[in-house]
């Protein structure tokens, strides 16, 4: 999960370090980060969209080329 949220643009990982490591109310980002409301949670929406893509990318199985 580390890996996956390094990869994310930096203010999406701002959003999510700032949302679930810190544990900071969406309104608490929006101030820190000085953003509207909704774009706090677009970006929380988007960086989750990525993350979820980055895993399920990370546990596909992977196949053998040319077998």
């Amino acid at each position: 999960l580390r890996k996956a949220v390094e990869q994310l643009p930096a203010h999406y990982q701002t959003a999510i370090i700032l949302r679930y490591i810190e544990e900071f109310s969406y309104e608490d980002i929006a101030k820190t980060l000085d953003l509207p409301l909704n774009t706090v949670r677009t970006h929380l929406r988007r960086a989750k969209q990525q993350l979820r893509l980055a895993i399920e990318k990370d546990s596909q199985p992977k196949t053998w080329e040319g077998l």
